[in-house]
């Protein structure tokens, strides 16, 4: 025999999914501020290392341009790829909150099928 899915598991299914969402979204922003502050760094060392004339490295302009260039490249593609993981974040998380609205709205939240487990 077959065990049919209740009412109260699609329920607790719906807030599971959005807390797991809201959870690795922060995760996600924690990771790539990681990355963007290690962009920023480097990219702050190396020009104070190319302004330094005696003890710094000695480049030239053409080298420490395209340097700077690949380290601000870096940190754009970073910063894209975050705005559109947040994106796509917040639209799954607002869909399961209209989902849990939905649900709500169809069944009631104090129904006796939330109750029986």
């Amino acid at each position: 025999m077959e065990k049919k899915i209740t009412l109260a598991e699609i329920y607790r299914g719906f807030w599971e999914c959005r807390n797991f969402e809201l959870k690795h979204y922060w995760q996600r922003a924690i990771f790539l501020t990681a990355f963007l502050t290690g962009c920023y760094a480097v990219y702050g060392s190396f020009v104070i290392s190319c302004i330094t004339s005696d003890k710094g490295v000695k480049c030239g302009f053409v080298v420490a341009n395209g340097i700077a260039l690949g380290i601000s490249l870096v940190g754009l593609i970073l910063s894209l790829l975050w705005i559109m993981m947040a994106k796509g974040s917040k639209t799954w998380y607002e869909r399961y909150e209209s989902a849990i609205t939905a649900f709500v709205d169809r069944y009631g939240e104090n129904n006796e099928v939330f109750e029986n487990d």
